[in-house]
């Protein structure tokens, strides 16, 4: 035995240590079992007594250094050949030995004796030969635990051989036959005998619970010539954090997305499952042999989290869950950008498109490939077993230890299966994370239910549920890839609530309980009393009977009674329902996660086990699962549009105010406005954060809760000429259009809304300035003639505008204006471009004396619908006062006929007295009256119509009252004349002078002071 062990410890090899260097390793651990399938005695025991013998083996594991080393015996059996491996008891001779190998060491000894026994009691007798090592008759053999084969005594496992037993069967891993040493190490030892022993390792360690050994975690899986054949360790295996390993095949477009399969990822690393190391999670890693994500996106240094970041980053479809971006609710990328077939490094990290790790989907641990055809099958079978066994070979066998396998393919164009999943096996024809995240379940225990079939319970949040397939709705929009119980923050695995959730009977219902008060992110989805799809937060008051879509439960404590978890067979296949759906089930939550804890150790298949249970029933395809989520998305939006101001001007701003409103029953997480505006309007502007294309205004509110309403506003410019252009009014018409990005509308009809403006022209005309040209005096019988220049202003906004420009003239009595009123049309006024306008009006006076003329002009729009919006500045008045002058008769040089004036000497003449018609004369005239002070003779346009009249003044400072000579020189009337003397050279006549006027004041009959004028020709003479 001493020569045994020191030949077993010279032969003992270090064991390759993990690449690795983290915590301290756990060690190797492993139950050894060595099984003697056959045993068949050659030579007769006892001297040659012919005998069958009794025999009992003795064997030894390890050593102390292991854990083992100590001897353990079996029960005898007298017989000369036998199967001891079929036998019971004691006699069932099949040795387990606990082993922890130490560090640095990979084979631990075995010694297996065979003894004839003679004393029963004392296990005394003699050793049968059993080796086939000349001066041996025991086996000293080495077993190596990281390739599970062993040698010694010139046998190896690497060699089978078992023995054949008398039926011709071949018996274990090896046969040991003995070559016959008599008395070796004691008379009547070594007689031949033929053992059949098998000896392998089970219930290895596992420190992290994962399902994969300690051995294969830190030194990978071993052919038995210890090549490498999976290299755990190089694929990031950790022996104290739990590791899942995918292998992922698909068919040629059939495969996941990098985010699909990275939602799966986040969804296990945050798992509330607990390692050696201390941090919670299990990471999965999915080998698809380094695919290329061709619509990915390239983000390595780009903000993280913009999902959840209250932003809308891109500035597009609403912000966090709203935007479609934001699928996984988790890691999606609000502003995506599918770059990873573009050739440019986008994000900077060195790396472009298929070499850069964020365009993978998944990893590249070399076993992931693309089928050379779809599947074309329907779940699991003889075309699925071809593709990964024989004759496809897709999946190395010796992954099976350590992979689960999963294929991507087509299905048949009548397969109402969107995957299928069973032992460590799935085929999908889904791609999106949820599905794998489904199926993964099923591959770790988990039932449509949880612990149970009963499908789509409310109070199961979980991806097993039908309802939810495709992921957990957030409040916000978006999904959550999760099992019960969910997380609440999206990016803390430790927030969690306790599951199961409280158990919910359907005759026993009340809308006063909130499922999980403390849960306001994470939602569930049920079918209430109207069937009619809810999906609400876990914290709100369900609306069991659904009698208030537009709200939560209103029922208080009243007790409901409703079918709440069977939404029939085409959103929900319930393996639990033989009979028409009821409303009085109990229905159970799940924590899946305390599930899928205990089952991982155990979730690879065992030797010998019974088949692993395949998925039950019809797990939603593309098209259903896409149903389901609209139908758990479906609410009813209103929309209306007001316009303000109605009507408009042209040249100002019309806002639209769009009101929308959820009539319920669920939310709308991505509530899209699309507004097409007028073509005729300009430069929009919105009160909420929208983007513009022309015409059309797209605003996403985000989410809107049922019985919620949100408005916002729209205003853009009207053209300045809008009006003119069209040649009046105009109406312009704005047309807003909503939807749930996220689901369909119940009640389409009201979906859109339409708002027509009447656009008129506003112009606040103005008449800027007034500048009149009015004579001082008019005399009586002769008009005179007043003119007004008008400037005229359009102070918009409308531009231009047709104007009319009234000027209306009025005077004091005795004085008349021709016209009294005339009107110029102003046509395309615009706006800083003021114009002229002239009006010239004659002036006639009937009577003598200052008169007051007044001229009123007034500026109109001229189209009735049109809008001045300050009419006071539409008028300016002018006034102006004129002198009516009284014509009198005036005799140059009485008596003579040509009134002869030399400008050296004196110049007399005669104002005369006349009768209203005489020479013509509108008014009589008493020349006696006249005031010679203020009465001057010269040249008419000295005198007349001006503000300092000049001339000569009287000589003698009065006149001559006398009857002087009428006009024909011949006659002197009754009447009196005055008699006046001048100088002509104060009267600023000239040699070329044909004509001189006199004119003064005289105070009339009626007491008051007049102006008169009269003139005659003269000759100037030498």
């Amino acid at each position: 035995m001493a020569a045994a062990a020191a030949l077993v410890a010279g032969m003992l090899v270090g064991l390759p240590h993990a690449a690795r260097a983290a915590a301290t390793p756990p060690p190797v651990s492993a139950v050894i079992t060595l099984t003697m399938d056959y045993f068949e005695r050659f030579e007769v025991p006892d001297d040659g007594i012919d005998e069958e013998g009794e025999f009992a083996p003795e064997v030894f594991i390890g050593d102390a250094a292991t854990g083992g080393g100590g001897g353990q015996r079996g029960g005898v059996v007298s017989d000369d050949h036998f199967h001891p491996k079929n036998l019971t008891g004691s006699q069932r001779w099949v040795f387990s030995q606990r082993v922890t190998m130490p560090e640095g060491r990979r084979t631990l000894p075995i010694t297996v004796r065979m003894w004839d026994v003679d004393d029963f009691l004392n296990f005394g007798g003699d050793k049968m030969d059993i080796s086939p090592v000349n001066q041996d008759i025991e086996l000293n053999l080495t077993y190596d635990i990281l390739t599970d084969t062993w040698a010694g005594d010139s046998l190896s496992s690497r060699e089978p051989s078992g023995c054949i037993d008398h039926e011709g069967n071949q018996q274990g891993q090896v046969c040991a036959i003995g070559d016959g040493d008599p008395n070796f190490e004691g008379d009547g030892n070594g007689k031949r005998a033929q053992l059949g022993l098998t000896i392998v390792s089970e219930q290895h360690s596992d420190a992290d619970g994962d399902g994969l050994s300690d051995r294969d975690e830190r030194f990978g899986i071993r052919y038995p010539d210890d090549v490498m054949a999976v290299d755990l360790p190089r694929y990031g295996a950790d022996p104290l954090h739990k590791d899942l390993f995918l292998e992922l095949d698909y068919s040629d477009g059939q495969a996941p997305s990098a985010l699909a399969i990275e939602a799966v990822k986040n969804a296990f690393r945050l798992a509330p499952l607990p390692n050696p190391e201390g941090g919670p999670g299990l990471n999965l890693h999915v080998d698809s042999g380094g695919l290329w994500d061709k619509g990915g996106m390239e983000r390595t240094g780009r903000p993280d989290r913009t999902c959840n970041d209250g932003t809308d980053n891109d500035g597009v479809d609403g912000a966090d869950g709203a935007d479609p971006d934001c699928y996984y609710r988790d890691i999606g990328v609000e502003d995506f950008t599918a770059n990873c077939n573009n050739g440019i490094d986008d994000d900077g990290d060195g790396k472009s498109d298929k070499d850069d790790p964020d365009c993978i989907v998944g990893e590249d641990l070399g076993g992931g490939n693309q089928l050379a055809a779809h599947l074309d099958n329907c779940g699991f079978g003889d075309v699925f077993n071809q593709a990964k066994g024989s004759p496809g070979h897709n999946f190395n066998a010796m992954r099976a230890r350590a992979f689960n396998y999963v294929i991507y393919t087509r299905s048949t164009a009548d397969c109402d299966k969107g995957g299928q999943g069973s032992g460590t096996d799935i085929i999908l024809y889904r791609t999106d994370g949820g599905a794998l995240l489904h199926e993964l379940g099923h591959n770790l225990g988990l039932r449509h239910g949880g612990g149970e079939d009963a499908n789509c319970k409310p109070n199961y949040v979980s991806l097993m549920n039908y309802d939810i397939n495709s992921g957990i709705p957030r409040a916000g929009g978006g999904l959550l890839l999760d099992f019960s119980p969910p997380r609440i923050d999206l990016y803390d695995g430790t927030s969690r609530h306790p599951a199961p959730l409280a158990k919910l009977k359907e005759d026993d219902l009340y809308e006063d309980v909130a499922q999980d008060p403390g849960d306001s992110q994470n939602q569930f989805v049920f079918l209430d009393g109207m069937r009619v799809k809810r999906t609400i937060p876990l914290n709100a008051l369900p609306d069991w009977n659904g009698d208030n879509p537009a709200g939560n439960g209103d029922d208080g404590h009243a007790k409901q009674k409703v079918n709440i978890d069977n939404t029939g067979a085409d959103d929900c296949t319930d393996l639990t329902r033989t009979a028409p759906a009821t409303d009085d089930s109990e229905i159970n939550g799940s924590d899946d996660w305390k599930t899928v804890l205990a089952y991982l150790p155990h979730r690879f298949p065992q030797p010998g086990a019974a088949p692993p249970a395949v998925e039950p029933g019809t797990f939603p395809n593309a098209q259903q699962a896409a149903r389901i989520l609209a139908a758990n998305n479906t609410t009813d939006l209103t929309v209306g549009i007001a316009d303000s101001p109605d009507p408009a001007a042209a040249g100002e701003s019309v806002t639209w105010t769009i009101t929308v409103t959820n009539r319920g029953p669920n939310s709308s997480t991505s509530t899209e406005v699309v507004t097409t505006l007028p073509a005729e309007v300009t430069d929009p502007a919105t009160s909420a954060p929208c983007t513009v294309d022309g015409r059309r205004v797209t605003c996403n509110l985000s989410e809107l809760k049922p019985g919620r309403s949100r408005s916002y506003t729209i205003t853009a410019k009207i053209p300045a000429g809008l009006v003119y252009d069209n040649g009046g009014p105009k109406i312009i018409e704005a047309t807003t259009r909503v939807r749930n990005l996220a689901g369909p509308d119940s009640a389409g009809a009201d979906n859109t809304a339409t708002a027509q403006t009447t656009v008129i022209a506003k112009a606040d005309v103005t008449i800027s300035n007034a500048t009149a040209a009015t004579p001082l005096e008019v005399l009586i019988g002769e008009p005179g003639s007043a003119a007004l220049q008008l400037t005229v202003a359009n102070g918009g906004p409308s531009t231009p505008v047709d104007a009319n420009v009234t000027v209306a003239a009025t005077a004091d009595p005795g004085v008349t204006v021709a016209p009294a009123s005339a009107t110029t049309a102003v046509p395309a006024l615009a706006k800083g471009a003021p114009r002229q306008v002239s009006f010239t009006g004659q002036l006639s006076c009937t009577t003598p004396g200052v008169k007051t003329v007044t001229l009123t002009s007034t500026v109109a729009l001229a189209n009735a619908a049109d809008v001045d919006p300050d009419p006071s500045n539409n008028v300016r008045v002018t006034t102006f006062r004129i002198d009516c002058v009284v014509p009198i008769a005036i005799n140059v040089r009485p008596g003579s006929t040509t009134n002869p004036i030399n400008l050296n000497t004196d110049a007399n003449l005669a104002a005369l007295t006349t009768t209203a018609g005489e020479y013509g004369l509108p008014i009589a005239f008493d020349a006696t009256t006249i005031d010679v002070s203020n009465t001057r003779w010269g040249l008419r346009e000295n005198l007349f119509n001006t503000a300092n009249p000049t001339g000569a003044t009287e000589r003698h400072g009065k006149g001559h009252p006398e009857r002087s000579y009428e006009l024909d020189e011949r006659t002197r009337d009754a009447d009196t004349d005055l008699v006046l003397h001048f100088r002509p050279s104060d009267s600023g006549l000239t040699a070329t002078t044909t004509s001189a006027c006199l004119k003064g004041k005289y105070r009339a009959a009626d007491g008051n002071v007049y102006t008169f004028l009269g003139c005659d020709t003269v000759h100037i003479v030498p």
